[in-house]
């Protein structure tokens, strides 16, 4: 690659940029007129039929195909990838998407859009038509359309969801606590010491308590004792460590903010209705939270490992983890079986949401999408001093990913 450019000091380009496959300047970047948003706005009525369905999973997979044929891969391999499977490509982002739906009508609602997206069209205003499915399928019959020219908006759809819901999602991911004091730091070397969890001032005070009188003060993973619990009770024989009320949803998806806005339309495409059960203190009941180890709940948040349902047995799940992930962070806990009870009347986190956290989380990992959002988010701290970072922690990282090499299209 050519030498970068040199720049005045005052402007001068991370270093970092220059590594990526086109170097990135401090200019502005126009937005393409057609995103995510308009396909979330859309409505989906009628209700299609399932032949439509089934049809219109039919000219998605010859999209699908076509893209993969064209081996338009990135150039950011999974660690210790060996061969092109482990690198992320948009088709298989998409591919994950529909298939690990939780549901078959958010399949069927993931497959809609997605149509919907490819098979816009813009008048000479500028204003945008999204075609219903029963529009579509008449002008993308199979053998009778040529897929190649609609191959960039899967890219761009891909594109959007990794920057309006997985970026949002993984930035907030396992922050329940607050940062200790220094002093309660140097408390903390203790082996036993105080428990320094501080809930945030919007949060319902009580949840943490739920959660302890529910798992009995005990990390659902590591069997270990709260630290707090131990002070006040003294409870012989018993392991203690730092436990956080770890939220399987983000607790900050709550907020009101325009990107998390967009993570939550994203999560009624994929598992409709969802929303309706973390409106408003909803978020903050023990249906969405559990007690866990601080480092386990860092690691949870960042969709490195999940749980997977037993079938056949009520609220009992195994661990797993990403492939990125160290079998040995979990320290002998991989594959561990976990049966969450009810205790005072409290009842068991929400298996439909440990199930929707387990979609993103295998979908992120399958596609190899999570490595490369994960070097977004590094390269992305070098972009700071350019502003291309919003300041309520969301992104705006369009112009990165062009540059990484996404293909998508600034227009």
């Amino acid at each position: 690659m050519a030498n970068p450019p040199t720049t005045p000091s005052h402007t001068q380009v991370p270093q970092i940029i220059y590594n990526l496959r086109q170097p990135l300047t401090p200019q502005p970047h126009t937005r393409r007129i057609f995103s995510l948003k308009a396909v979330l706005d859309f409505n989906l009525s009628p209700e299609p039929t399932t032949s439509d369905i089934r049809e219109a999973d039919e000219i998605l997979n010859a999209l699908l195909t076509s893209y993969a044929s064209a081996a338009r891969t990135t150039t950011l391999p999974a660690p210790g990838a060996n061969n092109s499977t482990d690198f992320y490509c948009a088709n298989k982002l998409i591919l994950y998407l529909r298939d690990l739906a939780p549901s078959e009508k958010g399949r069927s609602n993931i497959i809609q859009q997605i149509l919907a997206y490819i098979f816009h069209s813009t008048s000479q205003d500028g204003s945008l038509a999204i075609p219903p499915l029963h529009e579509i399928l008449p002008r993308a019959q199979i053998g009778r359309f040529n897929p190649t020219p609609y191959l960039r908006f899967l890219e761009e759809f891909a594109a959007d969801v990794l920057e309006c819901f997985f970026v949002p999602f993984l930035a907030q991911g396992g922050k329940t606590s607050a940062p200790p004091s220094r002093a309660s730091f140097l408390t903390s070397r203790s082996p036993v010491s105080e428990d320094h969890t501080v809930e945030t001032p919007d949060r319902r005070p009580q949840l943490r308590t739920e959660c302890l009188t529910r798992e009995n003060g005990f990390c659902v993973i590591t069997g270990c004792y709260d630290h707090g619990e131990y002070l006040k009770l003294r409870r012989a024989g018993v392991t203690t460590a730092p436990l956080q009320v770890a939220h399987i949803i983000p607790h900050a998806l709550s907020k009101s903010s325009e990107a998390y806005e967009f993570v939550w339309r994203v999560l009624d495409m994929f598992d409709p209705g969802v929303r309706g059960c973390l409106e408003g203190e909803s978020i903050d009941h023990p249906h969405n939270a559990f007690l866990l180890h601080s480092e386990l709940h860092l690691y949870f948040g960042q969709l490195l490992w999940w749980f997977e349902e037993v079938p056949g047995e009520l609220n009992t799940y195994t661990t797993h983890t990403a492939r990125r992930f160290p079998p040995t962070m979990l320290q002998g806990y991989l594959g561990k079986r976990v049966t969450f009870t009810s205790c005072g009347g409290i009842n068991p986190p929400d298996r439909r949401l440990l199930r929707l956290h387990a979609a993103c989380a295998r979908i992120l990992d399958m596609s190899g999408a999570a490595e490369y959002v994960e070097q977004l988010q590094r390269e992305a701290e070098e972009l700071r001093q350019l502003q291309v970072l919003k300041q309520d922690g969301s992104s705006n990282l369009y112009a990165l990913f062009c540059a990484r090499g996404l293909g998508v299209m600034v227009r």
